[in-house]
C-alpha cells in the first residue's frame, strides 16, 4: 500500500498525481530537496543594490567569460575584421558566450558573402576592362600591353601604396588608366630609343636571342591569364628579359632594331 495514500488529506489538491508519483513521504521529501538545489543554484538576478561580486556571480553563472580574450573567433579572420573590434563591447555589455558564438557566426557568414561579391566583381570588371582594351588597340593589343606594363613597372613599382591600390581593384586593367600607361610607356620608348650599334655594345647577339624569346614568351597564355598556375614564373622571365634589353638601350622585345614581330 502507499504510504502517502495514509499521511496525505482526502481533499489535497493533486493528491492522485503524488500518489501515483511517489511511493513514500522520503521520495516525496527528497524530490522536494532536489527541486530546492536545483533553484538555489540557479542565476538569480541580484537587486539593485547588490554588492560588484553579486553581480559577477550572477553574470558567470549565465555564461558571460571572465576575460574578453575567451569570446573566440575563426582563424581565417582578418585581424581588422568587424568582429574582432566587438569583442571589447561584446564582453562590457555582458554578452554571453552562447549569444556571442551565435553574433559572430552570423557576421562571418556575413562577411564571406561580401568578399565572394567583390572577388566576382572585380573578375568581371577585369574581364570586361580586356575586351574594351582588345576593341580600342586590336592586333596592336600585345605591343600596347608591353608598353603600359613598361610604365606601371616603371613608376606603379616605386609606389607601393598605389600598386596595391591597382592589384586589389584590378583598376590597372581599366582602359582609361591602360592608355595613360600606353602614352607613358611609348614616351619612355621615344626618349630612350637606341642605335643598333648601342644595344649590341652590350649584350650583342644576344639581344636578339633574348628578344625572340620574349616575343615566343608573349605568345603563352599563361603570360595573359593571371590565373594560369604558370602565369607568376612565365612573367618574372618575360620582364627580366624586358629589363635587360631596356638596361641596353633597347626598347624591349618589340624593339624594330630587334626585329620584333610581334603578333597576337
Amino acid at each position: 500500500m502507499n504510504e502517502l495514500n495514509e499521511h496525505l488529506p482526502i481533499d489535497m489538491e493533486n493528491r492522485d498525481v503524488l500518489i501515483e508519483k511517489f511511493n513514500s513521504i522520503k521520495d516525496l521529501g527528497a524530490s522536494y530537496l532536489h527541486a530546492q538545489n536545483k533553484i538555489s543554484s540557479s542565476a538569480r538576478v541580484p537587486s539593485e543594490d547588490a554588492s560588484p561580486e553579486e553581480w559577477s556571480e550572477f553574470h558567470s553563472k549565465m555564461g558571460v567569460p571572465d576575460s574578453v580574450d575567451d569570446y573566440g573567433l575563426p582563424d581565417e579572420l582578418p585581424e581588422d575584421s568587424l568582429l574582432t573590434r566587438m569583442k571589447d563591447i561584446a564582453h562590457n555589455n555582458k554578452v554571453t558566450l552562447k549569444q556571442w558564438e551565435s553574433m559572430a557566426n552570423e557576421i562571418v557568414k556575413n562577411e564571406q558573402e561580401k568578399s565572394i561579391a567583390r572577388a566576382q566583381q572585380k573578375t568581371e570588371s577585369i574581364d570586361n576592362w580586356k575586351r574594351q582594351a582588345a576593341q580600342v588597340y586590336g592586333d596592336d593589343m600585345e605591343h600596347k600591353s608591353a608598353m603600359a606594363e613598361r610604365a606601371l613597372n616603371q613608376f606603379v613599382g616605386q609606389n607601393q601604396d598605389l600598386k596595391q591600390v591597382l592589384e586589389e581593384t584590378g583598376m590597372g586593367h581599366h582602359p582609361a588608366v591602360m592608355d595613360f600607361m600606353v602614352q607613358l610607356g611609348e614616351q619612355m620608348a621615344d626618349d630612350a630609343t637606341p642605335g643598333i650599334d648601342t644595344g649590341s655594345s652590350s649584350l650583342g647577339e644576344n639581344a636578339q636571342k633574348l628578344a625572340e624569346r620574349g616575343r615566343k614568351l608573349a605568345l603563352m597564355r599563361s603570360l595573359r591569364d593571371s590565373r594560369d598556375p604558370d602565369h607568376e614564373e612565365v612573367l618574372r622571365e618575360f620582364m627580366d628579359i624586358q629589363q635587360k634589353l631596356e638596361a641596353a638601350g633597347y626598347e624591349g622585345v618589340t624593339d624594330p632594331n630587334l626585329q620584333s614581330k610581334w603578333s597576337i
